[in-house]
Parts: structure tokens; sequence; C-alpha cells
């Protein structure tokens, strides 16, 4: 299954808009028949409400990297002192205590 981005939802609610906006305009008795514009009325807004959806998690996953980007960081530069500390005493001969 291809991934979906706001951009194309963007796009879809675009077209179904303009489509439905030509139903409307249109009387023409067939057209209605054949067209069921409940149902993208319908498809329309849960589209609506899962795209909201997506930029939500989005949101909270950038979040989530951001915080995890942070934390290695900051255990990184740690570790890295502690570790060259740790290798110039050993190079010096000094014992560790």
């Amino acid at each position: 299954m291809e991934k979906i981005n706001t951009g194309k939802i963007s796009r879809i609610e675009r077209r179904v808009k303009r489509l439905l906006t030509l139903l409307h305009l249109n009387n023409e008795l067939g057209i209605h028949k054949s067209i069921d514009h409940f149902y993208y009325m319908q498809k329309a807004e849960e589209l609506r409400i899962i795209k909201e959806q997506l930029i939500e998690a989005q949101s909270a996953l950038e979040r989530v990297q951001q915080n995890a980007c942070q934390h290695y960081m900051e255990l990184f530069v740690h570790w890295r002192r502690d570790v060259r500390w740790l290798n110039g005493r050993r190079l010096t001969g000094e014992s560790i205590s």
C-alpha cells in the first residue's frame, strides 16, 4: 500500500469539493441518479478527520524524535567526556580508584 501524506489528502478534498459543487449546480436527474453525492460528502468528512489525526500523529512523532535526540546527545557527550578522562588516566599510569 502506498504511503499517504496530507498533500494528497488536500488534493482529493479539493477535487471532491469541486465535484460536489458541480452536482449542486446541475439539477439533471440522470446525473443525480448515477452519482451518490452523499457518499462523497461522508467520505470527505471521514478523510478530513483522518487528516487531522495524521497531522497530530506527525507532530507527536516529531516531538518524540526531538526528545530522543536530545537525550542521546546528552548521554553521548557525558559518556565521551568520561571515556576520554578514563583513557587519559590509564595512559599516564595512574591508578583508577
